[in-house]
């Protein structure tokens, strides 16, 4: 009978509904009962002029950087709807292991960084493999502007390109609402700093103070630095963040936490 760590814990994933299962299902192989309830969504950005004018340029680049591999799909998707194409020959930068092989899922050639980067971290990566040059940086429309910065001060000329939003989904706070009356859960998943600000968001307005309350007093599991430090300035009690930013390094955390209280 196949071990269960995580049987009699009931989990929060909080990501798209469309990318849930890449954390639910392990969490569940583990005993847990999940509770799948969206707090953002993803669409492309309306801005085809700007995204259009960028994919006719791409001869004018030479480096791709993705920091998300959400930001690989919809570059992917707004390639194919204009008609451009990559040339093999360019320098593709991926973070972390779930980006780099998006990239490679599209037929491309990633050079991988650390998920465990920083900003900082990102930018000394890639100004030691090269100096000046034009890179292309397709993400999301809220974004920190520490990396490009940072790129910038290091010679390269950057070009930022919007290419998909992140918006706060409504479905999750229907599904957590009656959870959180009832005290039933035992841990929040965070994948993203969104996430955090979405669900603060959507009990806050209206004002639900019980709610917020039974929030703040659920420990949460966070994926990455960033991530973990936009939740705890939310007040949130961050019990699990693995040392790599992956959903197999966040289960494994959270098992050996829940391990640990045992």
């Amino acid at each position: 009978m196949r071990e269960q760590p995580l049987e009699g814990m009931t989990i929060v994933v909080t990501r798209p509904r469309s990318q849930a299962p890449a954390l639910a299902r392990p969490l569940e192989e583990a005993g847990a009962s999940v509770v799948v309830a969206p707090m953002i969504e993803f669409r492309p950005c309306d801005d085809t002029p700007q995204i259009q004018g960028a994919l006719a340029r791409l001869p004018e680049y030479d480096a791709l950087l993705f920091t998300s591999a959400n930001a690989v799909t919809f570059f992917q998707r707004a390639l194919q709807r204009w008609g451009e194409s990559l040339d093999p020959a360019m320098e593709i930068y991926a973070i972390g292991p779930a980006t780099a092989r998006r990239v490679e899922d599209c037929g491309w050639k990633p050079m991988p960084l650390p998920a465990a980067y920083r900003a900082e971290g990102v930018a000394e990566a890639i100004l030691s493999r090269r100096r000046g040059g034009r890179l292309l940086l397709p993400r999301a429309a809220q974004a920190r502007e520490i990396l490009p910065e940072r790129l910038t001060e290091g010679g390269i000329e950057v070009t930022i390109l919007p290419i998909y939003e992140t918006r706060a989904a409504r479905e999750g706070k229907e599904i957590l609402h009656p959870l959180l009356w009832q005290g039933r859960l035992d841990l929040l998943t965070f994948t993203s700093g969104s996430a955090v600000t979405s669900l603060l968001e959507a009990f806050r307005n209206p004002p639900d103070p019980q709610a917020l309350t039974a929030l703040w007093q659920t420990p949460a599991a966070c994926l990455g630095p960033v991530t973990a430090q936009i939740a705890r300035r939310n007040g949130f009690h961050v019990s699990v963040e693995p040392g790599e930013a992956t959903i197999p390094a966040l289960v494994a955390a959270i098992v050996e936490t829940h391990r640990k209280k045992r």
